[in-house]
């Protein structure tokens, strides 16, 4: 999506959290960051690292990862226009 770079999930060791399933943008623009994952319909992505997120259009898209559980093979979109 122009103008805008995006991050979801991880691993936060750092604080005891680990896996996280957050969605965050940053406005290149204005330099804000801003937390999307308050705005998610539906049930969010579980918890993950080691994961690919790409945008096409309006549409983020998540595949895969490694949770807790192990290895992931699932896809998720978000849809920035809606």
């Amino acid at each position: 999506v122009l103008g805008y770079l995006y991050v979801f999930g991880g691993n936060d060791a750092i604080d005891g959290e680990g896996f996280r399933n957050d969605l965050h943008e940053f406005n290149l623009a204005s330099s804000a960051w801003s937390d999307l994952s308050k705005n998610v319909l539906g049930s969010p992505p579980d918890r993950r690292n080691s994961h690919c997120l790409a945008a096409i259009g309006s549409r983020l898209y998540v595949f895969g990862g490694s949770s807790v559980v192990g290895p992931l093979n699932d896809l998720h979109m978000w849809d920035r226009a809606s």
